[in-house]
């Protein structure tokens, strides 16, 4: 399957990389998650050349993580520092390393080329990171292709007639237009919605009794 690899991920959230080896499947690559004695992140391939035991099962030590099997340990750049036992390290001992920063609480991770890894390029998400805003966290597996979930994401027409118990309103809402914009790689996708009922979850969390107001982007 081809990705757009050249571009930041959302590697998880940033409160779920604490103690120990974090582990997840990115564009198919294995990848684990673990931070320093600082508390920086690093991120690199979820396996040991050695035996290819995934690091994950493994512990994080000092700035280090730990193979569970043989007791290797790699630095974030992905090369391994230490066999218990023995003094050298053969050459090439190593695993891919990947760029990661912490940011807007995401530990945001660079699929592709480290040299054109960008900080600036991170989309700016500032609302799950600012303390007049609660963001929901949480993580949801999907067991299907993610071309789909996109196709879902920005396709409104079917928020009234799927979503009639939490976040649509009447069956007026899906007479309403929908307008699409592109700017360079970002496409949005938006409707106001004006003097309509508010939908059941709107008026659960902010007592709505008359008609409102509203927009999705």
């Amino acid at each position: 399957m081809a990705f757009l690899r050249n571009y930041w991920y959302a590697g998880g959230w940033a409160a779920e990389i604490a103690e120990v080896p974090f582990a997840r499947t990115i564009l198919n690559e294995a990848v684990v998650f673990f931070r320093r004695t600082d508390g920086s992140l690093a991120a690199i391939e979820d396996r040991c050349c050695h035996r290819a035991l995934p690091l994950s099962m493994g512990l994080v030590v000092g700035d280090n993580i730990q193979c569970g099997y043989h007791g290797l340990e790699f630095d974030g750049a992905g090369d391994c520092v230490r066999i218990p036992g023995q003094s050298r390290i053969p050459p090439g001992a190593s695993v891919k390393s990947y760029p990661v920063i912490e940011k807007w609480n995401v530990a945001w991770i660079w699929m592709g080329d480290p040299a054109l890894a960008d900080e600036a390029e991170i989309p700016d998400v500032w609302w799950l990171d600012h303390p007049d805003w609660t963001p929901v966290m949480g993580c949801l597996h999907m067991k299907a292709n993610y071309q789909l979930l996109v196709d879902n994401l920005m396709d409104f027409t079917h928020v009234s007639y799927l979503h009639t118990k939490t976040i649509a309103g009447d069956a007026n809402e899906g007479l309403v237009g929908v307008d699409t914009t592109r700017d360079g790689d970002r496409v949005t996708v938006g409707r106001w919605m004006l003097d309509i009922p508010p939908p059941p979850m709107f008026v659960a969390a902010g007592g709505f009794t008359g008609n409102v107001d509203r927009w999705q982007i």
